[in-house]
């Protein structure tokens, strides 16, 4: 049974350095944990067992990568997440997430079991899930006053419990604030939120939703397979956006959600990479481990292919992203990528090493310096960045456009089954939702 309560008595929860206001923080994930077990469906056969998981967990790794222990003038622990700890959490599963060195909050929760998936994979890839317990929440209310000054979040959610979320950061935000008015106001600056929907939410009559939740938030960032499902009732769930379609997709959810602050919509799109479009162009970036398509065959002798297992690529891609939009290590590409254009790259490099294995990296330590899977986050993204200055970024990029010339989607039509858009007034004139909050 599900709990009736979803925030435990003070005593039930351990938090990690929780006062220590003078470490800032950089990410928080409102993702969850999940313990995972991996099975193959054909002829069925259990792969691994207690394998650390969840969206949360991801979205942490990738914010990890590129936060060292007390390496360059950053530290492990200004990434943040919750964990819920129930009766039957693996021991091992919690010795390997100490040893990344996070600022966690374990939520202990004896009397219930801790949350678990099945993931059974087809010949073919394909994964199915579903869970075996009962899923638990992470909310607003559970955040520590330094969760509460991060500079970055991470949501998974639908559109509804996204406004619910950030309004509720930001106004505890603001009451924070006015109970330590010694603190430096920087630590109070308005957060970049990154919003990634829930699956199930992704279809045209959610659209609405979402374009009131975008307000909320910075970057909106479902991978391919949600964004066509957005915009089509009858989605198979496969196969290649057209490009036409990817930027009329990206064209619209940009003039009708975000509000008149700077923004983008970043779709991850696996082995194609992502697609990066925001009020001035969009941009085309290659994942880490696949070259794309129009990439000299000269050069793809540089790129191999380590995939194992994709699961949590894209969360900790999105972990990654919000450090990069923190970083510099990008900024001196030949081509000028902005800032939502080069976190792509902080992001791909996590993504990279999160689905090299079934469950988490090997880290590892050589002279001083942090390994994962054996190599340093940076020297892939030196990596990256060369490749990235060998593109013609004029070829992968789109055409500017007004960004007072937007675009409306209109009503379904029953009698041709399809969806238009025609040019319109943008949707709304408020720069940020989240200066409205209380």
């Amino acid at each position: 049974m599900p709990e009736k309560h979803l925030i435990p008595e003070k005593e039930q929860i351990n938090f990690t350095g929780e006062d220590e206001i003078e470490t800032p923080i950089d990410f928080v994930t409102l993702g969850s944990c999940i313990i995972d077990d991996i099975y193959q469906e054909s002829p069925p056969k259990l792969l691994y067992s207690n394998v650390l998981g969840g969206a949360g967990i991801y979205a942490a790794l990738g914010a990890r990568i590129f936060r060292e222990i007390k390496g360059n003038g950053v530290d492990s622990k200004s990434v943040g997440m919750i964990v819920h700890e129930g009766c039957d959490f693996p021991v091992d599963a919690k010795v390997e997430l100490q040893s990344w060195c996070l600022s966690s909050i374990f939520v202990r929760t004896p009397h219930r079991l801790t949350t678990r998936g099945k993931n059974v994979y087809s010949k073919e890839g394909v994964r199915d899930f579903e869970f075996l317990t009962p899923k638990i929440q992470v909310d607003h209310a559970m955040l520590s006053g330094r969760f509460l000054t991060s500079k970055s979040y991470h949501l998974i959610c639908t559109p509804i419990r996204c406004i619910e979320l950030v309004k509720g950061i930001m106004s505890r935000r603001k009451a924070l604030k006015n109970e330590h008015p010694q603190w430096n106001s920087d630590q109070f600056q308005t957060p970049f939120i990154v919003w990634e929907p829930m699956e199930h939410c992704c279809r045209p009559s959610e659209l609405q939703s979402v374009f009131e939740a975008m307000d909320f938030v910075d970057v909106f960032s479902p991978n391919d397979r949600e964004l066509f499902a957005l915009f089509n009732e009858d989605n198979q769930g496969e196969g290649t956006i057209a490009q036409q379609d990817l930027q009329q997709y990206c064209k619209t959810l940009l003039a009708q959600g975000f509000g008149l602050k700077p923004s983008a919509v970043v779709v991850r799109m696996g082995e194609d990479g992502c697609f990066v479009a925001s009020h001035t162009r969009n941009v085309a970036l290659p994942a880490y481990h696949t070259p794309l398509k129009h990439v000299k065959q000269e050069d793809r002798a540089t790129w191999k292919n380590r995939v194992t297992d994709p699961t949590g690529g894209g969360n900790a891609f999105l972990g990654g992203y919000c450090i990069g939009l923190l970083m510099d290590e990008w900024r001196d590409l030949g081509p000028g990528l902005t800032a939502f254009e080069g976190s792509a790259l902080v992001g791909s490099i996590s993504a990279s090493f999160a689905i090299e294995q079934s469950g988490m990296p090997t880290l590892s330590y050589h002279e001083g310096k942090e390994l994962w899977n054996g190599e340093r986050s940076l020297d892939r993204l030196d990596v990256m960045r060369e490749r990235v200055e060998k593109l013609d970024i004029t070829k992968v990029s789109g055409e500017l456009f007004d960004k007072f010339s937007p675009w409306e989607v209109s009503k379904r039509s029953a009698a041709t089954g399809t969806t238009s858009q025609r040019l319109v007034h943008r949707r709304s004139t408020i720069k940020d939702a989240r200066t409205r909050i209380s």
